[in-house]
C-alpha cells in the first residue's frame, strides 16, 4: 500500500488510479488507515507555521483583520453610538456569521458585530397601510437557522433559502444570497421594508414606493425615524454590501409552512446541456418551469469517455408524508463517507494524491442520488456539512442563453488548471433564480443562472484556480459574480459594465453614508467607494 501511495504521489497514470480506487472499493477501512498513516508522516517531516491569530476571521480563516475597535451591537442604540461616535472618515462596518469569503466586511477601523441583535420584532400593526398577512419582522443579525425555527414555531416558513443556514439574515441579504427556483427571487426579492441607521446616527425606514407602511401613522408614532418609501433608495440598501448603513431590521414577505419532496437523478452534463437549450418563448429551459427548484451538480473533469458525470436536484411542494430518501447528503459528507475515518486528513490526502479527485468525485456524487425524501422546506433545503471541515468558493451569474458557454468554459479551466497543479475538490453547482430589482443585485433585471464552484478549505492553490475561473466567465460572457464569494479578480471597470444603475446607487449611498463611514479595502477594490 505505502508503495502504491509513493507511486501515486509521483504519476497519474490510469493504471495507478485504478489500483487505488479498487483497493478502496475492497478494503475502504484499511485505505482509510494507511492514507492517515502516510499523512501523519508528510505532516511531521513538515516544520509546523506558528500563526498569531488576529483579532476577527471569517469561517474559513482566509480572511481576517484586526480592526481599531471591535464591538457587539444588541441594540439599534448601539448601532446609532457606533457611528456617532466614529470620527468623520473612519470606517464602521458591521460583520455578521462571517459566512463571507471576500474580503467584503473587513475594515481596519471599527467593525461591529450583529450576532446580538437577533430577535423576533413585533409587526406593529397601528403602523401599516392593511393587517400583516404573510409577514415577518426581527433583528437583522439573527442567522437563518434561528429565522427559520422562530418561523416554524409560528406555523410559517421562508419563501425560499440557500443551501447554508449559518449566515445572518443582513449579511444574505446585503449580498443577494440566493437558493433555486425560476420563479423564486433571492433574499432582497422578499424583503419589504427595512430600517436602518445611517452615517450621522439618523434612523431611517426604507421601503418601495409602494410599501407597507402608511406614512401618517408611522410619522405619530416614530416622529424620529424618516420614511422613504422609495424604490431608488429601495434597490439600493437591499443588496449594498454594508454600503448604505447598519442594517437595524428587517419586515419579510414569508409564506404557511410547507415540506418539499426531493429526488436526485444520476445523469451527464450532455444529457443537461440538451435540456437546457431547450427553452420556452421567454428564453427560459422548460426543465426549470417543470419543477419549484432545480438544481445540477457537475464534475468538473470528465469521465473515460470524455462527458462530466451530473446529478439532477428537483424539490417540490409536497403533501406526502415526512420521510423516504436519505436527506442532508452533500458531497462533502458522501467523500467522507468514501474514505472511512480520514476525515481529520482529507484535505491533506487530496493534495497528495490529486490525480484521485475525479474519481473520487463521481463515486462521491453517485452516491448522492436519492428519490422522494420528504421534510420541512428549511430541512431539505440545507444540505448541511460536517462540522470539522469548510469549503469556499466563487459564484458567476449569468443569463440564461450563455449557461452552457459559461459551464464549458470552466470545464476547459479546469482541465487546463490540472495541468498545472491545480484542483477543483467537490463539483459545480447551477441553480436557477428569478430577476432581481435590487441595483447592485448579481440577478438585476434577468432570470439567472448561477454557476457555484466550490473547493475544500486548504487545498492547494484552490483559490488561485478559483480566480482562474471567475476570469474566464467574465472575459466569455456577460457574468456577474456574487459579493460575498472569491472576487479578488473583479475590476472596477468589471463593476461599472455589469450594473447600469450603478450611478443611482452611488447617489443613494452618497446621501445615507454621512461623514463617509462605510466604506472599507474590498469597496475601493472593486470601484464602490
Amino acid at each position: 500500500m505505502e508503495g502504491l501511495l509513493d507511486a501515486l504521489r509521483r504519476d497519474a497514470t490510469d493504471a495507478l488510479v485504478g489500483r487505488a480506487m479498487q483497493w478502496l472499493e475492497d478494503d475502504p477501512e484499511g485505505f482509510g488507515r494507511a492514507v492517515r498513516e502516510h499523512v501523519a508522516r508528510e505532516r511531521a517531516a513538515a516544520a509546523p507555521d506558528i500563526v498569531i491569530p488576529p483579532t476577527w476571521r471569517n469561517i474559513t480563516g482566509n480572511q481576517a483583520e484586526s480592526p481599531s475597535s471591535l464591538t457587539a451591537a444588541t441594540s439599534l442604540q448601539d448601532l446609532v453610538d457606533a457611528v456617532t461616535q466614529a470620527a468623520d472618515g473612519e470606517q464602521v462596518r458591521a460583520v455578521g456569521s462571517g459566512y463571507s469569503f471576500s474580503d467584503i466586511t473587513l475594515a481596519p477601523g471599527h467593525m461591529i458585530t450583529t450576532a446580538g441583535m437577533n430577535r423576533v420584532l413585533d409587526l406593529e400593526p397601528s403602523v401599516l397601510k392593511s393587517p400583516p398577512t404573510d409577514l415577518f419582522r426581527f433583528e437583522g443579525g439573527i442567522t437563518i437557522e434561528a429565522l427559520n425555527q422562530a418561523l416554524a414555531d409560528a406555523g410559517l416558513a421562508l419563501i425560499n433559502m440557500g443551501g447554508d443556514d449559518g449566515q445572518s439574515f443582513a449579511g444574505a441579504m446585503s449580498t443577494s444570497t440566493h437558493g433555486s427556483g425560476v420563479t423564486l427571487g433571492a433574499f432582497p426579492s422578499m424583503v419589504l421594508s427595512l430600517d436602518l441607521v445611517a452615517g450621522d446616527g439618523s434612523v431611517h425606514r426604507v421601503e418601495p414606493a409602494d410599501g407597507i407602511t402608511d406614512p401618517a401613522k408611522f410619522a405619530a408614532a416614530h416622529p424620529t425615524v424618516a420614511l422613504h418609501q422609495d424604490d431608488a433608495w429601495f434597490r439600493t440598501v437591499t443588496c449594498a454590501m454594508g454600503c448604505a448603513g447598519l442594517v437595524h431590521s428587517v419586515y419579510l414577505e414569508v409564506m404557511p409552512a410547507y415540506d418539499l419532496v426531493e429526488k436526485r437523478v444520476a445523469t451527464t452534463w450532455s444529457e443537461m446541456k440538451a435540456k437546457l437549450q431547450d427553452v420556452d418563448a421567454q428564453g427560459i429551459p422548460k426543465l426549470l418551469t417543470q419543477h419549484r427548484h432545480v438544481e445540477i451538480d457537475l464534475n468538473p473533469y470528465p469521465e473515460s469517455g470524455g462527458d462530466h458525470f451530473a446529478i439532477l436536484v428537483t424539490r417540490d411542494i409536497t403533501e406526502l408524508p415526512p420521510g423516504g430518501g436519505t436527506g442532508h447528503r452533500n458531497y462533502l459528507t458522501a467523500i467522507l463517507s468514501a474514505i472511512p475515518g480520514i476525515e481529520t486528513v482529507l484535505v491533506d490526502f487530496l493534495n497528495l494524491f490529486s490525480c484521485l479527485i475525479p474519481a473520487l468525485t463521481t463515486n462521491a456524487m453517485k452516491s448522492l442520488e436519492d428519490s422522494d425524501y420528504v421534510d420541512v422546506s428549511y430541512e431539505v433545503l440545507n444540505l448541511g456539512a460536517p462540522n470539522d471541515l469548510s469549503a469556499y468558493g466563487l459564484e458567476v451569474a449569468v443569463s440564461m442563453d450563455e449557461i452552457v458557454t459559461a459551464v464549458e468554459t470552466i470545464f476547459a479551466q479546469a482541465a487546463a488548471g490540472r495541468e498545472e497543479g491545480l484542483w477543483q475538490t467537490a463539483p459545480i453547482a447551477l441553480r436557477f433564480v428569478a430577476p432581481a430589482e435590487a441595483y447592485l443585485s448579481p440577478q438585476v433585471g434577468r432570470p439567472t443562472c448561477m454557476i457555484e464552484c466550490d473547493t475544500l478549505n486548504g487545498t492547494t492553490d484552490g483559490w488561485t484556480l478559483l480566480g482562474q475561473y471567475e476570469r474566464a466567465v467574465i472575459d466569455a460572457t456577460s457574468a456577474r459574480v456574487h459579493w460575498g464569494l472569491e472576487n479578488d479578480v473583479l475590476t472596477p471597470a468589471d463593476v461599472t459594465s455589469m450594473y447600469p444603475e450603478l450611478t443611482a446607487w452611488r447617489s443613494v449611498v452618497a446621501a445615507i453614508d454621512v461623514g463617509g463611514h462605510f466604506q472599507g479595502p474590498f469597496t475601493a477594490r472593486v470601484g464602490l467607494d
